[in-house]
């Protein structure tokens, strides 16, 4: 009998390193979301129920998991917590969120940065990993061209409104982005809260010759909508 990396309890071999509850939560997959405003409800009305949200910079969102109480718990621990094991169950695909991946016919795919400091504190970073299986996956290209400037705070220690003001800064890489220049991009962040940081390296993409991009979060919260302002 196994101990589960996540909740202690006891776990099988064939959900090694989770048990049978963890293994669960990850079996539900995120919905299809709205590419205006990241919602899951306006796919199924066939509108945007929430014209006020506008993301102009990507043309469609997507996501594997819905951040609620289980799912979060394990992909929180699985950004502190990585190896092959933990991977194994934790990027694993839905096959109808893959077969749309594909459809896009995307050029490359491109990890958010982080601060050197705080990949150093997580022994790597958590959105890079990701791009790596959806590299591999999807048989394209993973590029490098931005560096995340050095912030006072983290986004996950800033509270919601704070999150929407904070200031991003992204260094651009011209050799490593001039493979980029005129193609679809898949931009790749770990959680998907706000949106802003995927906005704003978006727009620096954009601003650096990129024809098109998409964004993609291993988990978006559900809440996203109601915590946000109109025009924010």
């Amino acid at each position: 009998m196994f101990r589960c990396v996540i909740c202690q309890e006891g776990a099988s071999s064939r959900e090694f390193p989770l048990c049978q509850f963890c293994h669960e939560a990850l079996e539900v997959p995120s919905p299809r979301l709205c590419p205006r405003c990241v919602s899951p409800v306006c796919p199924i009305a066939g509108t945007c129920q929430n014209p006020w949200v506008k993301q102009p910079e990507i043309r469609s969102f997507s996501s594997r998991y819905f951040l609620y109480s289980g799912v979060y718990e394990v992909l929180r621990r699985w950004k502190i917590r990585r190896g092959p094991f933990l991977d194994r169950q934790v990027l694993r695909w839905d096959e109808t969120l893959l077969e749309s991946l594909k459809k896009l016919e995307v050029s490359c795919v491109i990890a958010v940065p982080q601060s050197y400091s705080r990949s150093w504190k997580l022994e790597g970073s958590p959105a890079e990993r990701i791009a790596l299986w959806i590299g591999r996956t999807l048989s394209c290209p993973i590029l490098q061209p931005l560096q995340a400037l050095k912030r006072e705070k983290r986004q996950a220690e800033l509270k919601m409104q704070e999150r929407l003001e904070s200031r991003l800064e992204f260094r651009v890489n011209p050799w490593a982005m001039r493979k980029a220049v005129g193609g679809k991009i898949l931009l790749v962040d770990d959680f998907l809260t706000t949106g802003r940081t995927l906005r704003l390296a978006a727009q620096v993409l954009l601003n650096q010759g990129a024809s098109e991009i998409h964004a993609f979060a291993l988990g978006v919260r559900p809440s996203l909508l109601h915590r946000l302002k109109p025009n924010e």
